[in-house]
């Protein structure tokens, strides 16, 4: 198979997951928070770290200053979802996916001014062609 079509694969998914949020949002919890999805994600994530913790235990050897880094990391993705779930919810799927998949070029921004991150010629065309891309897709 062509690596082509198996980069393909995962826009692919992404679309049919964004689009699946507002179908459930939109016909099956009409009259309920989206606190359900964020819970049934919750549990799934926990039969993903069984199957992890089965496959290699000492993948938590890490120390209190990486756990709690890794715990921020973790909540700071759950409120992104939440937020992302509440706009799904006011409007169409192809309107907010775009801007919630801006996430990365934040970072990269951030990264550079606050953590001083040094940035090559390589990752900043990647970032430019990064942001047309997604400027393209939301005007």
């Amino acid at each position: 198979m062509s690596w082509f079509f198996i980069a393909l694969w995962a826009p692919f998914l992404l679309a049919c997951a964004n689009h699946n949020d507002k179908f459930l949002l939109s016909r099956y919890l009409k009259q309920k928070s989206i606190g359900s999805i964020v819970v049934l994600s919750s549990l799934f994530s926990g039969v993903a770290i069984a199957i992890v913790l089965f496959i290699q235990p000492d993948v938590y050897d890490v120390s209190f200053v990486q756990g709690a880094a890794l715990g921020a990391t973790g909540m700071s993705s759950v409120f992104a979802a939440v937020c992302y779930l509440y706009a799904l919810d006011i409007e169409e799927a192809s309107f907010v996916t775009p801007l919630y998949q801006m996430v990365p070029i934040f970072a990269y921004v951030l990264g550079y001014f606050i953590l001083s991150e040094t940035i090559t010629l390589a990752q900043g065309i990647g970032f430019v062609r990064y942001y047309c891309r997604c400027a393209c897709i939301v005007v």
